[in-house]
């Protein structure tokens, strides 16, 4: 495994713009010449399954062996081509055959695969304002002998026009810097004039109806309806009404409409308008929509001809027509664009059957029948029965989406009105087919004796025919609807002069093609399903903003104050200017109110923000087909077609990116797009006070960096991980070595975790809740996960969600893992955003929506974190933006925003002694610099640990931070920090050596850690790379530390009785000190050893001491338990002392809540009591001298007791409240009250 070697300093980046295995060795208006040097590539390998690495290298394209992938920025205008030039080709000869670590043959190498070119252009884009060729290299091919690797390969890539330079700084600047490889003179390659100027045909009038309609039907609305949504009919000349819709060219395209009793330019209340409207065929939307205006020109109007009887010619009582069912019911991938009718499962050697009833209203001859499947199966064997009639059958290979399987067979046989639909699946191999949609084209009897209310059927035939229809109760409106293949619009002509006696119609027409009719009666015409006044002319005319906010309506207020919060309000644009548009406008403006993603994009491309927030969750199911809760929120955009809901597929999935990539779909990004995935306006305030809360203060707590490594095991000790080789413990380690001197890097690697049971390691997430109640300003995890958890052994998943409390330490989280950011999953939440959205959790996340490779994972993590950690002033959004064109997948919770707040600068610290020495008082002094008042809080750390690390299937080295050791604060005094602990006698010996490998202790490695935190300002310092010595002494302090508990104030010496839910506080003194070291108990139990409570979390020292701390439990007891306290001090003393609790009974008396609400002179005693009983209520001065005295009875439940103090001085006072029940129960509590 000498191949991992490697790895180790691939891991170790360069901290400049260009890494070091990418050079550019000489740029020009003619073209730029780069260098490109493998590094530390392997000279053996484990198995023919796992290529050497090479430092940069990843899974770029559909090409199977990994590559390197980099940006250059280009010319503004002309074409580029490149060449590249290979030297110094190794080649690793493959090992001899080997076995896997079960005995199962390794397999065999494949004879040849190599890339069509060494190098090539794989794309030309646009990054916002610049454009750059996306160059893909494939240094490394597989031969006979094995692999062959170019050390070096040189790349030329040609200009054929020079560059022009627009000296013109911009917000993204440093991103095109951090992007490009050339990116210090391609931020000057600037585009001009990008932005999309569409025109707004709404401008033509100031008076707009929207109308929703969800089907195409004849519309009517009438006067009562226009004055229902506070129009007045009465001053509209109806010669003046319009229509229109949405033609092909996405513009408004006036429809013809009839308009009853136009003629004296009044719209009575008898008169109503007439449309044809049009179902929309779409998959993010059911409705359609047309505007209504009024009070300009003339509008076009359903030009009318005459259709009476022709005599002599012929009488056709029938007629065509076509239905199709495509009943979307079922997404199978719970993601992308596949939806289908249903699933029709077969198990091998099976033959199984499913039949649909289909109702052909008028039906008489069947003349073509269409059936539209998916096969997920290898072959579809499939016999098709039509009234138990065998129809046809057929042996179909495997058919996938969008195409499917189009089944289309002419019949000519005679149905009823219910068609009976068999199909019968067949074969040894079992099937996975997808019913898609059923079509058909029938004859329809024109006379049929079943009446309907409406008629629609189209004729074939050419010549001079009647038309002879008696199924229609009352008619009283013909139609002809013609078809208009430019517009997509299609057109309608009103008939007048048919025959009509009662219910029989007879009409004619001479036919030169086929030609649609409707025949209806006025309860055959529909209504809209909504009309609704409307403005759609306010966005176009906006300016461009720095930050926008996009919120469905039902989120407007909430959306509205984060606008405002961002307004001059952005850490490094402290001129920014934001603004809050909602959904509905952005559809009415731009998508003419249609409820598509393409509205929200052709808007983003005319303002082209550089931030932009969408509020609201979202799911693939835009239409709200499922019987799930559908919350407001802003759609996410949809990719793909697959069969498979699991995360680790890719074919289909969420892809917020493709919003941000204003040219392009999805692979570059040009605004800072985020979503705050809220649910509730509930939820939106919670994440609105998270924000503020989380910029308004810096904390010690931000500094610390928690990195999260998966196993090399399948959830089982016996099941190798397919990604085994410590692959993600290697890239926590290689952003470890990012992060310089501002973080304190925090480790949970699972290999530091036992298998109590099969996937899981419950010790591994207790580890992780803990740290993360204790807090963190930033988590990254690298390792497998799921759409609701992290690890096979579930580290961390939604469940485990409620044990993490960590309210106001909220953290930044990434995970570098597959669908932990599926947030468009309707049957579970996924990770990232629960994280986001919950109290305390984190304030912004980034996860995947679906899969996603190890080694882009770690690439873009380390493009993610370079400059949050380089530029303290850097946002989260502007970070993310930095690598999202790496995986498109990926999206960021929370918002863009939002920057990291945290102490910046290592300033030094005084230490007496330098060398620390187990037992010796470690004094630490400092300047503050200026910060005269205030705390300061310090940590010390333990030296660190050198890992090595074995199993069956992987051997490597890691480095675990120190262990902390003390953990105090106190006041700074005069710009002077003077704090003191005792360094404590270490546990282990220089060398332990354990079942899987060994920890050494790394000399001169500990550390102090100091934060001074002042009102507006705040400074860190650090003492590192400390010397250490782990002495045997002797002293006189040979006692463990002194422990005392309290309830509700009152002390429990060696027994109390307690409620069965209360608060135990606690006191812990020693003269060595207080040892917290994680190798020493520091904790109690409750009966059961086995059951431990740690209280590491919970102690906090008293300010200005290592030798006091207190401690708050909540303790649920519901029979008498011992509580067993084991407490150590910093020389190894030992204290185990025991406490009896006996809980109330259900009947005792009890009073809490007590709480002196004062009203100036006078107030109340407030507090409830568990029985009623009888009260005295006293009052006393600080030293214990009575002075009043209320006698009265109080109430079960709460409780309100008037007391006049106004003879009383102003002051504060101890009063005391004593009740008693008459079976003679007593309880008592004293308190402080004061008089103003």
């Amino acid at each position: 495994m000498i191949f991992l070697l490697a790895l180790i300093s691939a891991l170790s980046v360069n901290k400049t713009k260009n890494a070091e295995y990418l050079s550019i060795l000489r740029e020009d208006e003619k073209g730029i010449e780069i260098l490109w040097q493998a590094q530390l590539v392997a000279e053996s390998l484990p198995d023919y399954r796992y290529p050497p690495l090479i430092l940069g290298t990843r899974k770029v394209s559909s090409f199977p062996l990994p590559g390197v992938e980099f940006l250059v920025g280009i010319p503004q205008k002309g074409e580029v081509s490149l060449s590249a030039v290979g030297e110094e080709k190794r080649c690793i000869a493959w090992p001899p055959p080997e076995f896997d670590f079960d005995g199962t043959p390794l397999p065999s190498p494949l004879p040849f695969l190599k890339a069509e070119k060494l190098a090539e252009i794989a794309g030309i884009e646009t990054l916002r304002d610049c454009r750059f060729a996306r160059i893909h290299l494939f240094p490394l091919s597989w031969t006979e002998k094995g692999y062959e690797i170019y050390l070096k390969v040189r790349l030329q890539l040609n200009y054929s026009q020079p560059p022009k330079i627009v000296p013109k700084e911009d917000y993204f600047d440093e991103i095109y810097e951090r992007v490009f490889l050339n990116g210090e003179k391609a931020k000057f390659y600037k585009l001009e004039d990008l932005a999309e100027k569409s025109p707004n045909p709404f401008l033509t009038s100031l008076n707009w109806v929207k109308i929703k309609i969800d089907s195409t039907r004849i519309y009517k609305i009438t006067a009562k309806d226009l004055r229902r949504i506070g129009l007045n009919p009465e001053i509209i000349n109806p010669r003046t009404i319009k229509i229109y819709s949405v033609g092909k060219r996405d513009t408004l395209i006036e429809i013809p409409i009839y308009v009853k009793g136009e003629e004296d330019e009044r719209f009575d209340e008898t008169d109503y308008i007439i449309f044809y409207g049009e179902r929309f065929p779409s998959l993010y939307t059911n409705f359609n929509y047309y505007w209504l205006t009024f009070g300009l020109s003339p509008g076009l109007r359903m030009k009318h001809y005459f259709g009476n009887p022709l005599p002599g010619q012929p009488v056709l009582a029938t007629g065509l027509d076509s239905l199709r069912w495509e009943i979307d019911l079922l997404c199978p991938a719970r993601s992308g664009l596949l939806w289908v009718w249903e699933y029709f499962p077969k198990a091998p050697d099976e033959e199984r059957a499913y039949t649909k009833n289909l109702i052909i209203p008028q039906g008489k001859v069947l003349k073509e029948l269409s059936l539209g499947f998916f096969a997920r199966s290898e072959s579809l064997r499939v016999r098709f029965f039509l009234n138990s009639n065998l129809l046809d059958s057929f042996v179909q290979r495997r058919t996938i989406p969008p195409e499917g399987l189009i089944y289309k067979k002419e019949l000519a046989e005679t149905i009823s009105e219910t068609l009976r639909l068999t199909f019968s699946f067949y074969g040894a191999k079992a099937q996975d087919i997808y019913l898609d949609n059923i079509g058909v084209i029938y004859e329809k009897d024109l006379t049929s004796p079943q009446k309907v209310n409406l008629l629609s059927f189209w004729i074939k035939e050419r010549g001079n025919y009647n038309i002879l229809a008696t199924a229609v109760k009352n008619p009283s409106f013909l139609f002809e609807i013609i078809p208009d293949t430019i517009t997509g619009i299609c057109g309608v002509k009103m008939i007048e002069g048919a025959e009509i006696r009662g219910e029989t119609v007879l009409f004619g027409k001479t036919f030169y093609y086929p030609a649609k009719f409707i025949l209806t009666n006025d309860s055959g015409i529909s209504r809209p399903l909504s009309l609704e006044l409307r403005r759609p002319f306010q966005l176009h005319t906006l300016p461009s903003f720095d930050y926008l906010v996009i919120a469905p309506d039902e989120f407007r207020s909430g959306a509205q104050i984060l606008s405002q919060y961002r307004e001059n309000n952005i850490s490094d644009r402290p001129r920014a200017k934001s603004c809050l548009v909602t959904l509905s406008e952005i559809y009415d403006e731009y998508g003419f109110g249609r409820e598509e993603p393409g509205a929200i994009k052709k808007f983003l491309r005319e303002k082209r923000p550089y931030y932009c927030v969408f509020i609201g969750d979202a799911t693939y199911d835009y239409r709200g087909i499922l019987p799930y809760k559908k919350y407001p929120g802003v759609p996410t955009y949809e990719y793909g077609y697959d069969f498979s809901s699991d995360p680790y597929t890719y074919q289909a999935f969420a892809c917020d990116a493709w919003y941000a990539d204003l040219e392009g779909s999805g692979s570059s990004p040009d605004i800072i797009l985020s979503r705050l995935p809220v649910r509730t306006e509930d939820e939106l305030r919670l994440a609105l006070k998270k924000i503020k809360d989380f910029e308004r203060r810096k904390s010690p707590y931000r500094n610390l960096f928690l990195l999260v490594g998966d196993d090399e095991f399948n959830g089982y000790y016996d099941q190798p991980d397919n990604i085994r080789y410590g692959t993600h413990i290697r890239q926590c380690e290689g952003i470890s070595n990012l992060l310089g001197e501002e973080f304190e890097p925090v480790k949970i690697y699972l290999t530091e975790y036992p298998y109590p049971l099969p996937r899981d390691k419950p010790e591994a997430r207790e580890a992780l809740i803990s740290t993360l109640n204790q807090g963190v300003g930033v988590m990254a995890y690298f390792g497998h996960g799921w759409t609701a958890q992290l690890t096979h052994e579930r580290l961390l998943d939604i469940p485990s969600l409620t044990k993490l409390k960590n309210t106001d330490r909220s953290f930044f989280g990434f995970f570098g893992s597959c669908g932990v950011g599926k947030f468009d999953d309707t049957e579970s939440e996924c990770l990232a955003e629960e994280l986001q959205r919950m109290e305390g959790g984190a304030i912004a996340t980034i996860g995947a929506s679906k899969a996603t490779s190890s080694s882009t994972n770690y690439e873009f993590a380390q493009a993610l974190f370079l400059p949050l950690i380089l530029f303290p002033q850097t946002t989260i959004g502007k970070a993310f933006l930095s690598a999202w064109y790496m995986e498109q997948r990926y999206h960021l919770f929370g918002d863009g925003a939002t920057s990291l707040p945290r102490f910046s600068g290592s300033l030094p610290l005084s230490l007496e002694p330098e060398t620390l020495k187990t037992g010796r008082v470690v004094t630490v002094r400092t300047d503050t610099g200026g910060i005269e008042e205030g705390n300061y809080e310090i940590t010390a750390y333990s030296p660190k640990f050198f890992r090595y690390y074995r199993s069956h299937l992987v051997a490597l080295n890691y480095t675990l931070p120190g262990e902390i050791l003390f953990q105090g604060r106190g006041k700074i005094c005069g710009d002077q920090i003077n704090a003191r602990f005792l360094f404590p006698k270490l546990p282990y010996p220089e060398v332990r050596y354990v079942e899987n490998g060994s920890y050494t202790l790394v000399p001169n490695s500990a550390r102090i850690r100091v934060y001074a935190l002042g009102k507006d300002t705040g400074m860190s310092y650090l003492a590192r790379d400390l010397p250490f010595r782990n002495e045997t002494i002797t002293s006189p302090d040979t006692s463990g530390p002194e422990l005392k508990i309290f309830y509700q104030g009152q002390e429990i010496k060696e027994e109390g009785v307690v409620e069965r839910e209360f608060i135990l506080e606690g006191e812990i003194s020693d003269e060595s000190g207080i040892n917290i070291l994680p190798s020493y108990p520091l904790g109690f139990y409750k009966n059961n050893p086995s059951d431990f409570f740690d209280l590491r979390d919970k102690i906090q020292f008293d300010f200005s001491s290592y030798q006091r701390a207190n401690f708050r439990w909540p303790l649920k007891i519901s029979e008498p338990c011992s509580l067993v306290f084991i407490l150590y001090d910093n020389l190894g003393n030992k204290t185990k002392k025991s406490f009896r609790l006996y809980p109330l009974s259900e009947e005792s008396l009890l009073i809490k809540d007590n709480l002196f609400v004062s009203t100036g002179s006078s107030g109340y005693f407030t507090f409830y009591l568990s029985l009623p009983a009888t009260l005295t209520i006293r009052v006393y001065t600080l030293s214990g001298r009575f002075l009043v005295e209320i006698l009265t009875f109080g109430t079960k439940g709460f409780n309100r007791v008037y007391f006049d103090g106004r003879n009383l001085p102003k002051g504060i006072y101890l009063y005391q409240i004593s009740a008693e029940t008459l079976d003679n129960k007593k309880a008592r509590v004293l308190d402080k009250l004061l008089l103003r």
